[in-house]
């Protein structure tokens, strides 16, 4: 009888499961990054982009789970005055490999969806200009590996397009120092297409 009950349970959360509709698809999208944290004032806005795959896994009519692979550009601008020749501007730039991980629940064709980030540090570089001349350089050295994060949003889905405007929060120190707080920081728009799934 025991045994009997616990295929009986197997089988139902299985057909629930596949039951479910499962979609994936590409996405791209402007970030709009900067760095936060005591030591991170004074920074700018740095104007970016991301663009990857999703896929979509339906655990219920309204909830899913929503893994992605981005590639994510971040980083933040600086302006130093250098005496009485100019100022000296400083592009930060950090590409990353981003593998954010998403709850979402929807309600007709708007979704809200929130979960954690883990990002992969692929390169850095800082640019720079002063008095007319530019210059650039590998800073990857500078800065962890490794950043953790979390991020929320909300989204809508019309045919085979969905939209998501979405916060993304660091909340590691991405530089190689200690008791330094810098961390990253992000506000992502999104354009996606459906390849696969739905209907």
């Amino acid at each position: 009888m025991k045994r009997l009950f616990a295929i009986t349970i197997l089988l139902t959360v299985g057909s629930v499961v596949f039951a479910q509709e499962n979609t994936g698809g590409v996405k791209a999208g402007l970030n709009i990054a900067n760095a936060t944290g005591e030591d991170a004032k004074g920074t700018k806005e740095l104007i970016s982009y991301h663009f990857g795959m999703y896929a979509n896994i339906g655990i219920s009519r309204r909830l899913s789970i929503q893994p992605e692979v981005l590639l994510n550009k971040l980083g933040y601008r600086t302006a130093e005055l250098v005496g009485i020749a100019g100022t000296l501007q400083l592009r930060n730039e950090h590409t990353y490999l981003s593998f954010p991980v998403h709850l979402q629940c929807t309600f007709g064709v708007l979704n809200f969806h929130a979960g954690p980030q883990i990002g992969v540090l692929l390169q850095s570089k800082v640019f720079s200009e002063f008095m007319g001349q530019s210059g650039t350089a590998n800073s990857t050295e500078r800065y962890k590996t490794i950043d953790v994060g979390f991020n929320f949003g909300v989204g809508a889905t019309v045919r085979r397009f969905n939209l998501t405007a979405r916060y993304s929060k660091g909340y590691h120190n991405i530089i190689n120092e200690h008791r330094i707080d810098f961390k990253n920081n992000a506000v992502q728009f999104s354009l996606g297409y459906r390849l696969f799934g739905g209907r």
